[in-house]
């Protein structure tokens, strides 16, 4: 009777040589016969393994904010921006009134490739900017083209963005200033818009069928929701960027802007007092977006402006549907602003 064999790695070996348990061994072929052809390869050659398909995204990209019945086109290109006064800037609205009137201009836009991470191609090649102020306040209004509205962030999913920088000083470089000129950077995301339109964009928005059985001290009742049901101190302490003060990591925003400070590459550090706000619509394949700011401020680290005074902005744009974040972004240089007396 053959012998059970027993799955050493010697009989492991044996098995995958395709030689049974329990066989006599074969038999060794006649002096001078021809050897019998080799068999197939037991671990095939290594094969090129194609990019894989991009993979659908869990929520699909959707307009969430309701169209309006007509959106403000402007009239008038002008070779440079010229900031009329209006009578009160108190709308971060893309479809006031006074945009109708202001006129624009088409700014350039190019992929950032002088440092990393690079844009290795412009999906976004140009971008209509609009300026005006009434005195106290100046509005910056920006529109660009954009067949999706990405408003969400999940694993190789980023937001929509733009953003525009002004000089604290004349000289200062339009590539996110040096450490003798500094510049002011204030930044619009559609995802901190879409929290506030919507609400804060919990897991469940992104993931349905997600569950967690143990979140510590939150309120009962149900899969917990981060911004409904994580109330006490003792809860809000596992949420780690919240307890570090991450100004990220914000729950409750009333606007969807923020302002930063930088003297060059890699030194883009956060404000913690904005004085900036806005509002971006998606409609119709273009998003407009608007910025407004007081002319003056305490702030040492914000741009101090006046009516009759000249400056100048430039813009930086993410098509997060495209893979953009970070440095890989569209960028522009100076664009000379008057501001009317």
């Amino acid at each position: 009777m053959n012998t059970m064999c027993k799955l050493t790695g010697v009989a492991t070996a044996a098995l995958l040589l395709g030689i049974a348990c329990g066989k006599k061994d074969a038999p060794t072929p006649a002096k001078g016969a021809e050897a019998a052809p080799a068999g197939p390869a037991l671990i095939p050659a290594p094969q090129p393994v194609p990019d894989p398909e991009p993979a659908s995204p869990t929520v699909p990209s959707a307009a969430w904010q309701a169209a309006p019945a007509q959106t403000v086109e402007p009239a008038t290109k002008a070779d440079k921006l010229k900031a009329p006064k209006v009578a009160k800037l108190d709308s971060e609205d893309p479809n006031a009134a006074w945009w109708k009137d202001a006129p624009y201009i088409d700014v350039t836009m190019q992929p950032q490739q002088m440092a990393m991470p690079f844009l290795d191609k412009a999906t976004v090649t140009s971008l209509r900017a609009q300026v005006v102020h009434d005195g106290e306040k100046l509005g910056v209004r920006v529109q660009w083209e954009d067949a999706t509205p990405d408003g969400n962030v999940d694993t190789s999913r980023f937001a929509d963005a733009v953003a525009i920088e002004f000089p604290l000083k004349g000289d200062a470089p339009a590539t996110m200033g040096s450490k003798e000129s500094p510049v002011q950077i204030v930044q619009w995301k559609g995802l901190w818009q879409k929290d506030i339109d919507v609400g804060f964009q919990d897991v469940q928005d992104l993931h349905p069928n997600v569950w967690n059985d143990v979140y510590w001290f939150v309120e009962p009742g149900g899969q917990p929701r981060v911004a409904k049901d994580f109330k006490k101190p003792e809860a809000l302490q596992w949420l780690v960027a919240l307890s570090a003060g991450n100004p990220v990591a914000i729950l409750q925003r009333t606007t969807p802007v923020a302002e930063y400070a930088a003297i060059g590459w890699g030194t883009l550090t956060h404000q913690h007092h904005s004085a900036s706000t806005g509002r971006g619509l998606w409609h119709a394949g273009k998003w407009a977006v608007v910025f407004t700011r007081p002319l003056k401020t305490d702030d040492s680290q914000d741009a101090q402006l006046a009516a009759g005074q000249p400056t100048k902005i430039a813009f930086a744009v993410w098509d997060g549907g495209k893979g953009q974040i970070g440095g890989r972004k569209h960028w522009s240089g100076w664009n000379d602003v008057d501001l009317a007396p």
